[in-house]
């Protein structure tokens, strides 16, 4: 997909298009996120969410956190993640995979999910 086709796709306002790359301001399950779209060679090969933080209310403990959902919508459309720790969730699908990663810093917990086509194998590059 190249950039022509992303811009007629996407519904959001395009906030950025800097270095041939394009931002878009979205709400995701009632999350504020910035989408990307990453390009090269007039090629999309990555497109990457990452969530505004939520700044965690320690008086609330039922809390749903960006963290907690984002993994659980993706479990629910794709499955067990593939390799995971507390801080890193990977799934390796047949299209393209999917990287989940956590921070959490003194603002709140931030998630980005970067969407990547497979890397080749030593077989199809030799």
């Amino acid at each position: 997909m190249n950039m022509e086709s992303v811009k007629r796709i996407e519904t959001a306002k395009i906030v950025t298009n800097f270095n041939g790359d394009l931002t878009y301001d979205v709400n995701i399950s009632d999350f504020k996120c910035k989408l990307e779209y990453n390009f090269a060679k007039d090629g999309l090969i990555e497109i990457k969410y990452t969530f505004t933080p939520l700044i965690i209310d320690r008086t609330r403990p039922n809390q749903t956190t960006i963290w907690d959902k984002t993994i659980s919508n993706i479990i629910e459309k794709y499955g067990p993640p593939t390799t995971e720790n507390s801080k890193v969730k990977t799934w390796d699908l047949k299209d393209f995979s999917i990287k989940a990663t956590l921070d959490n810093n003194r603002v709140g917990e931030i998630v980005e999910v970067s969407y990547t086509p497979p890397a080749p194998s030593q077989k199809d590059i030799l």
